[in-house]
């Protein structure tokens, strides 16, 4: 369905705009979406990163690769907090990314979208380093949550017990 920009920037504008109904636009949307994600509002560049997920579409991945590197931290933060929904689309390097962020409200989101992520290695040993290391005890709490859910908790305990932290990338 064709849209518009200003159209795109309508719906985002409201305190709650209406994803779902905006998101039947279709990948029609995302270039617009990555314009805004691009832009120097960010409250704008949040909305458009929420819609993005909503969306659905391999080209959302782009806007969210997007918004996960945007200077402003609740564009992350929104980032992370929505990731979760595109499951196996394809989300592990953007959680990678997040996990590492200097934001702590950001890590602790990821780590929730962190258990959506198929073929999980790469980012269950983040998620072992963060439980292990991160300077944040809720973010090591909700990243040993996340292991305990993915059947990873009795690695993390072997990694303490016998003194292997260092094994663990981070």
């Amino acid at each position: 369905m064709p849209v518009t920009r200003e159209q795109v920037v309508t719906a985002l504008l409201p305190d709650e705009p209406q994803y779902d109904q905006a998101a039947r636009w279709g990948a029609d949307a995302l270039p617009y979406l990555t314009e805004l994600v691009r832009g120097d509002d960010p409250n704008l560049a949040s909305k458009a990163a929420s819609l993005a997920v909503r969306i659905r579409d391999e080209g959302s991945l782009q806007v969210l690769s997007e918004a996960a590197q945007h200077p402003h931290p609740v564009v992350r933060i929104a980032t992370a907090g929505e990731l979760w929904r595109l499951g196996s689309l394809g989300i592990r390097p953007i959680v990678l990314k997040l996990l590492a962020d200097p934001d702590p409200q950001v890590r602790l989101l990821a780590v929730t979208s962190a258990v959506r992520v198929p073929e999980p290695a790469d980012v269950e040993e983040r998620l072992e380093a963060i439980a292990l290391r991160d300077p944040v005890p809720e973010v090591r709490a909700r990243a040993t949550d996340a292991l305990r859910r993915t059947g990873r908790l009795d690695h993390l305990r072997d990694l303490v017990k016998h003194g292997r932290r260092g094994q663990s990338r981070s």
